[in-house]
């Protein structure tokens, strides 16, 4: 055989050399220093450009003008000036220099199954919206939650909430638990304690257990409405991250304590205004703590440290994406 053959083990690492190969030499993109499933577009800055977006590289100054975000063979892309299938032009010289030359160079560099440039869009599974003015895009995934079926427990078995359930109904918990992992990992910030909580019980699950994920599957359609939105909040330069956190001491089965936080997007004049305004919430995390605590003032010390953590990297990954010629630990 001279290529990977579909099942081989070596075919989704080949794959992906095949494409990162693609990107960067054939395409031109910069390769983002944290993930490398994102890849930037850059053009060379014009006096219109902001001076906070401007990073210099090769002794020239330039700035960035999309992103491309790669999941397997899926593709998402977003960038100045394309907006139909017209957009992408041909390279005007021996290199594309912008996003939407990068853009064609791609298009005809794999043979893509389908090729949406509307503003509703199915990405993973996640519904994607993008409001008309290009200032808020809206994730959701309500039909994919209310196609979830709730666990099946016998009448008689609900008055005995202490009986240790059977492996069929173990596996089955299982099952349910990871279906509702998905959307409270993606879309669903308020999902995360429960499913979180209720994982911690599947090895020595009760029916209780089960009535309990029932009741957080309930919850879970009633609120399927409320999606993520991922808001403008002005230019660039303006935007400030935020988070806040909290901790439950010795709250799980084990005696450990669960920790959460919420990091979120804003801009300095509604952080220092007085009136309430809608934030941006990028990232969410609820969890078991890995060391144990011994007053809830730890929980809250190890719950912060975490919080604080994923919002330097986050403000790191953000930061790559303005300037991608910087060092994360710059």
């Amino acid at each position: 055989m001279t290529k990977p053959a579909f099942g081989d083990v070596r075919a989704p690492r080949q794959w992906n050399e095949t494409a990162d190969k693609a990107l960067v030499c054939e395409v031109g993109l910069l390769k983002h220093e944290l993930d490398g499933c994102i890849y930037i577009s850059v053009r060379l800055a014009t006096k219109d450009d902001h001076e906070f977006c401007v990073f210099e590289m090769d002794g020239q100054r330039w700035v960035v003008d999309g992103l491309f975000g790669i999941h397997v063979d899926d593709i998402m892309a977003c960038g100045e000036g394309v907006n139909s299938p017209d957009d992408a032009i041909a390279p005007q010289g021996d290199q594309p220099c912008c996003f939407a030359e990068r853009l064609h160079v791609l298009l005809h560099r794999f043979k893509f199954g389908s090729i949406e440039y509307h503003d509703n869009q199915v990405f993973c599974g996640t519904t994607m919206s993008q409001s008309f003015d290009g200032t808020a895009v809206t994730f959701n995934l309500e039909k994919y939650i209310h196609q979830l079926k709730p666990l099946t427990v016998e009448k008689f078995r609900k008055t005995q909430p202490n009986e240790r359930v059977t492996p069929r109904e173990q596996s089955q918990l299982r099952g349910l638990l990871g279906a509702l992992a998905w959307p409270s990992f993606q879309t669903q910030p308020h999902l995360a304690a429960s499913v979180s909580l209720a994982q911690s019980a599947t090895s020595s699950a009760c029916i209780s257990d089960l009535l309990d994920v029932n009741k957080t599957l309930r919850f879970a359609k009633e609120s399927a409405s409320t999606h993520l939105v991922i808001r403008s909040h002005g230019a660039l330069h303006e935007v400030r991250f935020g988070m806040y956190c909290d901790a439950s001491w010795a709250t799980r089965p084990d005696g450990s304590s669960q920790g959460g936080w919420i990091i979120f997007v804003t801009n300095s004049e509604e952080l220092n205004g007085t009136k309430p305004f809608p934030l941006t919430v990028i990232d969410w995390a609820s969890k078991r703590l890995t060391r144990v605590c011994r007053s809830s003032l730890a929980a809250e010390a190890q719950t912060m440290a975490m919080a604080i953590d994923s919002l330097e990297w986050l403000k790191s990954m953000f930061a790559l994406m303005i300037w991608p010629n910087q060092k994360p630990d710059n």
